[in-house]
């Protein structure tokens, strides 16, 4: 793991997760047996910040507060005067109220960034999956992710795993909505917050209709090296109508000749290789598994899990979507 990625765990038996992060655990667990737990379950306070001046003396900085985590006195950032604390376990639990007992099984619990992140994902155990007719099973997951140095928001995604090889495959559509999400400020855990949170999640299983209904109609249809080829040029190359291949960066080669390279010896492929599912299987494996996340603070992993959640993995993956639909 990454020097940054403090501690993960995750299902033995559910291969590795997509995020590649953590330790095996031996069975699916409940929230309960998250708490108490300090790699997970720390607790966060704002406290006051104060200045050292040059001749010594400190003096306090005014509307501004660290926040410092309970389990090692280690400050993770500096926030305004406005920003609520969210503790770990009470963003799972509300996860918990609004999917419903017994809905929410979690297998992977992660905190990253030095702590700064916090984010756990639960396999919805009445979630409308499906079988698609080459065999392959899409399962969904909720995933509920919060900050504590002011860098993000409180989140709860909706997210479908091609369970063959763990694909984050993240689809978008204006007809569903699938995540929800809240500013740290005051009441964000509030009854009615938590009642926002549940409506936006249960129209996840109408995502979750979609999602499977979409991928049938993407295994049923043909998609050839030579469309494949032109998909990753309109993902990777900025302004290719104007450009011919000499004048490609060294980036915009890299990354094409990357995913073509996924296409061509991906085994998750085998059966879907010429179909638009294949098509948009083989950007899912590259932007989760293939693609650089360069970082400068040497939590690459980190960049990654951040990007698959909510980033430019989802936004790659969202625009090979819709090029597909539309080809």
């Amino acid at each position: 793991m990454a020097a940054e990625v403090e501690h993960g765990l995750y299902v033995v038996g559910e291969g590795v997760p997509w995020h590649r992060l953590g330790e095996a655990e031996r069975e699916f667990w409940s929230l309960d047996d998250i708490r108490g737990d300090k790699r997970f379950d720390y607790q966060v306070a704002k406290v006051p910040l104060y200045a050292k001046l040059p001749d010594g003396s400190l003096v306090e900085v005014e509307d501004n507060f660290g926040v410092q985590r309970d389990s090692d006195g280690k400050v993770l950032g500096v926030v305004g005067d406005r920003y609520e604390v969210a503790q770990n376990i009470e963003v799972a639990r509300i996860m918990d109220e609004a999917v419903g007992a017994g809905q929410a099984i979690y297998d992977t619990v992660w905190s990253l960034r030095g702590g700064r992140t916090f984010a756990i994902t639960a396999k919805l155990a009445n979630a409308a999956g499906g079988t698609l007719p080459n065999g392959e099973s899409i399962d969904f997951y909720i995933t509920a992710t919060t900050t504590h140095d002011g860098s993000g928001k409180i989140r709860y995604i909706y997210t479908p795993i091609r369970v063959v090889c763990m694909n984050t495959l993240t689809m978008a559509t204006n007809a569903a909505v699938y995540r929800y999400e809240r500013k740290h400020t005051a009441q964000w855990n509030s009854e009615d917050r938590i009642a926002e949170c549940r409506e936006a999640l249960s129209l996840g299983q109408q995502y979750a209709s979609w999602v499977t209904q979409t991928a049938n109609e993407l295994v049923a249809e043909a998609f050839n090296k030579k469309s494949f080829e032109k998909l990753a040029v309109e993902l990777f190359v900025a302004d290719y109508a104007d450009k011919k291949v000499d004048d490609w960066t060294h980036q915009e080669t890299a990354k094409f000749e990357q995913l073509m390279a996924v296409r061509a010896n991906s085994k998750n492929l085998a059966n879907i290789k010429n179909t638009k599912w294949g098509a948009l299987n083989a950007v899912a494996e590259y932007v989760d598994y293939g693609m650089d996340y360069r970082s400068t603070k040497n939590d690459t992993d980190e960049k990654r899990v951040e990007s698959l959640l909510y980033g430019r993995g989802v936004d790659i993956k969202t625009h090979a979507l819709e090029l597909l639909r539309a080809a």
